[in-house]
């Protein structure tokens, strides 16, 4: 790929210097090497490439100003600990197809779509909300050790590589936080909400007619509190959602050079890393002799582990203790997918376990990922209703545990795709799939399906925490 420059990306950071403040200084840090799971011998985040041909790219990292700041981190942390203890939700969305071409719509239309469902389960449940966007950095798959083992792979293509990719997510991230910092307030967003609901079809559709009623009673709250003097358009309690970003761990020793300290939060021992404020960890990295679980454990950021039918609960118990080995609340959080036949199959047994260990987790719903059938002509996608009932059974299945369901996650996209089929909002049919879609990625949730996966998750949360809807 062609390099990025941070001037292309109109990237700007800003310094504490720049800001006339001044502070404990962050310092780069290169972490002492740990023992990882697979070999006493083997060396923490150890890297395929040789020294000499990631030297360059690790210098230029360790030069450059950090994506997430540690304080963002501690913040998400807090926020994560208040949906363990049952008094939050983790909202996890993101697009597994992010593209490069028309990047500021692209992130703006997705933004403008995971605050409108974030407004709907906020409302439903009366829960704090902790917003966070899947970053699915793509030019990171270029410094994976399959690809730079290759000896055709050169230094200056692994630090184009390395730079590209810091400076995609920085992109990203400063469109995201410029958008949460944006004028636009509350009002817009239910707004947003009534003009995606014109588009659906069925109008007589008893679900779309209570979906309507319940935008009603947001504008209708949003008025009142205006009503009452609270400036919505300005104050930033309405108008600056918080977020966060999770990014999938690949090329450990990437996230490595962009590792800081930070003396201002107690102990300047403590790294934080600032690629991203939670790491993704999926199942394949659990099972490999080479993740640096001493890192992981070291860093302070929060992890997020994948959980699937596949998984081995003695094994996942295993690795929470290692990760977390302080039970530190809002440092775990276990995304679960399980297929809607697998639920109750594989799910109790692994939350009866991790309860056992005493581990303090955040419990959190992917409904889609195993929820997988394939069409006649050879196209991968997923019923809404196989989705909607995973939903339902980990409710069930956290309530006869007697644990919080902590959080959803979502492949979505704002975009009027048809890569899923039902839905009672905007229906897909399988011959709309045939036609309009490919299948060269995993099928995501449009956006008319996402404000109604929404809805569905405010309501199972609403009937545990609060009144039925009437």
């Amino acid at each position: 790929p062609q390099s990025i420059t941070t001037m292309e990306l109109g990237f700007i950071p800003t310094t504490s210097a720049s800001l006339g403040l001044r502070r404990p200084q962050i310092q780069a840090t290169r972490l002492v090497r740990g023992q990882c799971l697979g070999s006493s011998n083997s060396r923490c985040l150890q890297m395929t490439v040789s020294a000499s041909k990631a030297s360059a790219a690790e210098a230029k990292l360790r030069s450059l100003p950090v994506l997430v700041s540690p304080g963002e981190i501690v913040m998400m942390k807090a926020a994560l600990t208040k949906a363990s203890n049952a008094k939050g939700f983790v909202f996890l969305a993101g697009d597994p197809n992010e593209t490069y071409a028309g990047m500021d719509i692209y992130i703006e239309g997705l933004f403008r779509l995971l605050v409108a469902q974030v407004i709907l389960i906020a409302y439903l449940s009366g829960l704090p909300t902790v917003k966070v966007g899947w970053i699915d950095n793509k030019y990171l798959a270029a410094l994976d050790p399959s690809a730079t083992q290759s000896d055709q792979v050169s230094e200056s293509e692994l630090l184009s590589a390395a730079t590209n990719a810091y400076f995609f997510t920085a992109s990203a991230l400063n469109s995201w936080r410029a958008l949460a910092k944006s004028t636009d307030s509350m009002m817009e967003w239910v707004d947003l909400v009534s003009d995606q609901l014109k588009h659906a079809n069925g109008s007589g559709n008893e679900k779309i007619v209570k979906f309507q009623a319940l935008i009603d009673s947001i504008d209708d709250a949003l008025r009142f509190v205006q009503a009452c003097g609270v400036n919505i358009a300005q104050d930033s309690t309405f108008r600056e959602p918080e977020f966060y970003s999770c990014t999938t761990l690949r090329s450990q020793w990437y996230h490595d050079a962009l590792t800081r300290t930070d003396s201002t939060y107690g102990n300047s021992k403590v790294p934080f890393c600032t690629s991203t404020h939670m790491l993704y960890i999926s199942d394949n990295q659990q099972e490999d002799s080479d993740l640096c679980v001493n890192y992981l454990a070291r860093i302070t950021n929060p992890l997020c582990l994948s959980v699937s039918p596949s998984t081995n609960p003695a094994k996942l118990v295993d690795l929470v203790k290692k990760l977390n080995p302080n039970r530190e609340a809002g440092k775990i959080v276990l995304s679960c997918g399980m297929g809607s036949s697998g639920v109750w199959q594989f799910l109790p047994t692994i939350m009866s376990m991790i309860k056992a260990a005493n581990m303090n987790v955040v419990w959190v719903c992917d409904p889609i990922s195993q929820n997988n059938v394939v069409l006649e002509n050879g196209i991968t996608t997923r019923p809404f209703d196989l989705i909607l009932a995973e939903i339902d059974s980990f409710f069930s299945v956290c309530s006869a545990a007697d644990v919080h369901p902590g959080g959803i996650r979502m492949d979505v996209t704002a975009e009027n795709v048809k890569e899923i089929f039902g839905g009672s909002f905007g229906h897909v049919t399988s011959q709309d799939i045939m036609k309009d879609f490919e299948g060269k990625w995993a099928p995501r949730l449009n956006g008319l399906q996402s404000l109604e996966l929404a809805f569905e998750v405010g309501i199972n949360l609403r009937s545990k925490y609060r009144q039925p809807m009437r």
